[in-house]
C-alpha cells in the first residue's frame, strides 16, 4: 500500500491506497452560468480525497441527469485528467443548462 501526501495551499491530505488506485483531487463543473456550483455538487458522489471507482462516477452522472435544470449528462461529458506521478485524478463535468421559461 502506497502513501501519498498532497499539498494544496496550506492544506495537507494524507491518502493511503494500493498501487493501481487513484485519489480524487478535484471535481469541477463547466457550463453552469446560472446554476450554482453547490446545486450540482450535491448530486455528485465523487468526494475529493476518496479513491476513484467507475461505479461512483456512473452513479454521479445518473444523479446529475435527474436534475430538471440541466440536460442529461453522459460519460462523454466528463473530462478526466490523470496525474500518474502523484496518483490523483481531476474531473471536469460539462453541463448544459436548459432554457428557463418565464
Amino acid at each position: 500500500m502506497a502513501v501519498l501526501k498532497i499539498r494544496e495551499s496550506s492544506l495537507s491530505l494524507l491518502v493511503r491506497r494500493k498501487a493501481n488506485e487513484y485519489a480524487i483531487r478535484r471535481v469541477e463543473f463547466l457550463g453552469n452560468a446560472t446554476t450554482r456550483h453547490n446545486v450540482l455538487a450535491r448530486r455528485v458522489f465523487l468526494v475529493e480525497g476518496d479513491i476513484f471507482t467507475r461505479k461512483v462516477l456512473e452513479r454521479s452522472i445518473r444523479s446529475l441527469s435527474k436534475l430538471k435544470i440541466i440536460k442529461p449528462v453522459q460519460l462523454s461529458d466528463v473530462e478526466v485528467k490523470l496525474d500518474r506521478e502523484h496518483k490523483v485524478i481531476d474531473f471536469l463535468i460539462c453541463v448544459q443548462e436548459k432554457r428557463r421559461s418565464r
